[in-house]
């Protein structure tokens, strides 16, 4: 093995990491020093004194090279575990950030969980309008806010207002902001992207996506439901009980149709007249809630929702 060798003007240089490349893949080293137009040069992040100690390994490995360089030097080609293109690795992005709609779960979420960033996906979904208008009148800090208009949805929008895959779309977008994300998911939801299930794997999937390689140093990627612990209607009780604004929750917007006033018929108009309700607060519709088809919707599956829920339909609508 020759130890040093001078450079000529008409050789490429490969530098080449011996921990995170050489000793992974002797082979594809070795290929490369076969051919004469081609210098290598083997760099390590250890210490200079322990060089003879590198050296050893080097040749009881059988991996060759030209030069040997304790630090990353010059060359024409990288070739190492990070990043061959000069580019800077995507680092960890230690903020908060809270998926928001500009309803009432998410308003509250942001007054109670205090995130550092407000993200808002426009998906182009039927009721996109009316909830950018809704943003752009509420209580909050509009520089934090992020419009982020990198996906539609707007064709794979059911006519429930269900969008298949949607909070994976969210978190995923999300993930491009900040490493905590924080969605408004309420106590006894029973849709699956809203489970415990869906935040664990939607952690460990995004973390995988974002783990030490040759363009990222590496991010934990944290999902969190911060008002989870709450019904909607115990979420209402808490926001006053911090001494928050009735007309500022007036302000918020939890409703599927494109109309200027709330239909008061899909279940999002429901659940927020149930909630709303409760707390002694009234709001205006289009239609009564009480006489909404969706009831007999929120009856066929009484016995999938939690006891809490369960008791405040039944209080609601004396069931």
């Amino acid at each position: 093995m020759v130890m040093e060798h001078s450079v000529s003007n008409k050789m490429l240089v490969f530098c080449i990491d011996i921990d995170g490349t050489a000793i992974q893949f002797p082979g594809e080293v070795r290929k490369l020093y076969e051919n004469p137009d081609h210098f290598i040069l083997l760099y390590t992040a250890r210490s200079e004194s322990i060089r003879s100690t590198t050296i050893k390994e080097l040749f009881d490995r059988d991996i060759p090279y030209h030069a040997l360089a304790m630090g990353k030097p010059r060359a024409d080609f990288y070739i190492d575990d990070k990043n061959i293109y000069e580019e800077e690795l995507e680092s960890p992005k230690p903020k908060k950030i809270l998926l928001f709609s500009g309803g009432l779960d998410s308003y509250i979420a942001y007054k109670l969980w205090k995130p550092d960033l407000l993200l808002y996906c426009q998906l182009n979904h039927r009721y996109c309008r009316q909830e950018l208008e809704t943003i752009s009148k509420l209580n909050i800090d509009h520089s934090t806010l992020i419009i982020d208009k990198k996906v539609s949805l707007y064709s794979e929008e059911r006519l429930d207002a269900i969008i298949p895959l949607r909070n994976l779309f969210l978190v995923s977008i999300a993930s491009r902001y900040a490493d905590t994300i924080g969605m408004g998911v309420l106590s006894g939801e029973v849709n699956g992207d809203k489970g415990e299930d869906f935040r664990s794997l939607s952690e460990q999937l995004l973390s995988v996506c974002y783990s030490n390689s040759y363009w990222c140093e590496g991010r934990k990627i944290n999902l969190v439901y911060p008002i989870n612990n709450y019904t909607k209607a115990e979420l209402i009780n808490e926001y006053l009980l911090n001494g928050f604004s009735i007309p500022e929750l007036l302000a918020t917007r939890s409703c599927y149709s494109t109309s200027a006033i709330p239909c008061g018929q899909c279940s999002a108009c429901v659940k927020r007249f149930i909630a709303m309700t409760i707390n002694g607060i009234q709001e205006h519709y289009e239609v009564d809630p009480r006489i909404s088809p969706i009831i007999q919707e929120f009856k066929k599956r009484f016995n999938t929702y939690d006891d809490k829920r369960k008791k405040e339909i039944e209080y609601v609508f004396g069931w």
